[in-house]
């Protein structure tokens, strides 16, 4: 079931087997697939972004600035998934 992923990934979902996190944070597709079929919970980077300023730790602008700064590093992150946080945070 474990194909495919890197050691990593391996590593983390192995771990979170063994200590049943509230979440885990994983953004590969691949890796998400494996993680939802042995029953974890996950959540990518953006959806912890959203966690934080829903939670108050973040303001709107602050989750906005941190996704453009990712984007500015190089982190890929699809138009899909930027509109889809952008539209969240208009929410709050």
């Amino acid at each position: 079931m474990l194909t495919g992923l890197d050691a990593g990934e391996m590593a983390v979902l192995l771990l979170a087997q063994q200590i049943k996190p509230d979440w885990v944070v994983i953004d590969e597709r691949q890796a998400r697939r494996v993680a939802f079929a042995l029953g974890l919970p996950v959540k990518g980077t953006l959806g912890i972004l959203l966690a934080a300023a829903l939670a108050g730790l973040l303001t709107r602008q602050q989750a906005l600035e941190d996704l453009q700064k990712m984007v500015s590093a190089g982190i890929r992150i699809s138009p899909r998934w930027r509109n889809w946080l952008k539209a969240e945070l208009e929410q709050l």
